[in-house]
């Protein structure tokens, strides 16, 4: 079937509709959309129906609603199936920190606002299934030594500085406070019916 038409739109507090231009070829799928920290701009994270080429788009908005928008990041590939993806601003607003497997298992990348190429954050034989933005670093659910667990690990921004901060084998999920000062995390294991810590 052919995809549904999608438009996007700000709704103000009084309910007017302020459009957002995604601009063309429009997007088939949105998978998730983000404010930035000081809701000057709002970021989408996109694809084609098949998920074979990703676009994460970055609009300004203003009175008059958003866009046109900016390709921040954009990846192609013919055999991808999933789209296991995930954007979150950094704190700073200067950039979007983003999950890929465009060099290998999923990893974090940050790509800047200024044009400046991506920078990988996380790299190793292992994979980023989730992740959070601190104010002053990362939180990731990862499969880092032992391919079955999901473990929390927390390093600086940039990647530096990675700590595995869980400590029983098992899954664990957190869900971060609103200040990302705390988190409630539920743990399951094969031995232990979910959790909450």
């Amino acid at each position: 079937d052919p995809p549904i038409r999608q438009r996007h739109a700000i709704v103000t507090l009084d309910g007017a509709l302020r459009p957002i231009d995604l601009g063309a070829p429009a997007p088939e799928t949105v998978h998730s959309y983000r404010w930035s920290p000081d809701a000057q701009r709002l970021a989408f994270d996109t694809s084609d129906l098949y998920v074979k080429l990703r676009r994460v788009l970055v609009v300004e908005t203003n009175d008059s609603g958003a866009g046109p928008a900016a390709t921040l990041v954009r990846e192609a590939n013919p055999l991808n199936v999933s789209a296991s993806w995930q954007i979150e601003w950094s704190p700073d607003c200067h950039g979007l920190f983003f999950l890929s497997d465009r060099d290998e298992d999923y990893h974090l990348y940050l790509a800047p606002l200024d044009g400046e190429e991506a920078r990988r954050i996380t790299r190793g034989p292992w994979a980023v299934a989730r992740f959070h933005v601190l104010p002053d670093g990362l939180l990731m659910v990862a499969n880092r030594g032992r391919p079955e667990e999901r473990q929390l690990l927390r390093a600086d921004l940039d990647g530096s500085s990675l700590t595995r901060v869980s400590e029983r084998a098992g899954t664990h999920a957190p869900t971060v406070s609103p200040e990302g000062r705390s988190a409630a995390v539920a743990f399951s294991s094969d031995e232990m019916p979910p959790e909450l810590l």
